[in-house]
């Protein structure tokens, strides 16, 4: 342990001597070899960061073409699922309006047979059917469209909700 601590101190000692003494001086030759030395050193390392530079913005713009691809092929999958939502948001959409017309006829098929039971009841009161209420007609826009005994596929776009949305 005394060595470890010991001998940078006396090689730190030595320096400092040299340096005073003026020993640790050297001539201009040597001078002159170590500023070539250093120019040489400067100009490879100046190279070396060029190079290195060259190579990591090479890199870079491969980077950022593979991104853009990845960015591409994202827009293009998010549009096509943002295209099957909104067919399946319009297809609910239609369902619901066909489910509530469906409610209204079976209400009103309801309603037609509790009124026939009134009627006959009325008879047997001895009220006259002309007092009371008649079958309502249904305006065109909660009627269901008719079947088409061929099966067509304009009828099944029709009642079904249609494909124009993934057609397109």
């Amino acid at each position: 342990m005394v060595g470890t601590l010991v001998w940078p101190l006396a090689l730190g000692f030595l320096a400092m001597l040299g340096v005073i003494t003026g020993n640790g001086k050297s001539d201009g030759a040597a001078d002159a070899a170590d500023a070539s030395t250093f120019g040489e050193v400067a100009s490879s390392v100046h190279h070396d960061v060029e190079h290195a530079t060259s190579m990591l913005q090479n890199d870079v713009s491969k980077v950022e073409t593979h991104i853009a691809e990845l960015q591409r092929a994202h827009d293009t999958r998010f549009a096509d699922l943002h295209k099957d939502l909104a067919g399946i948001v319009w297809e609910l959409s239609k369902l619901r309006a066909d489910m509530a017309r469906w409610q209204a006829l079976a209400q009103l098929g309801a309603r037609g047979s509790s009124r026939s039971n009134v009627g006959g009841a009325a008879a047997a009161a001895g009220a006259s059917p002309k007092n009371l209420p008649g079958p309502q007609e249904l305006p065109d826009s909660a009627r269901l469209p008719a079947p088409d005994p061929g099966g067509s596929p304009a009828v099944g776009q029709a009642a079904g909700g249609g494909r124009a949305w993934r057609d397109s």
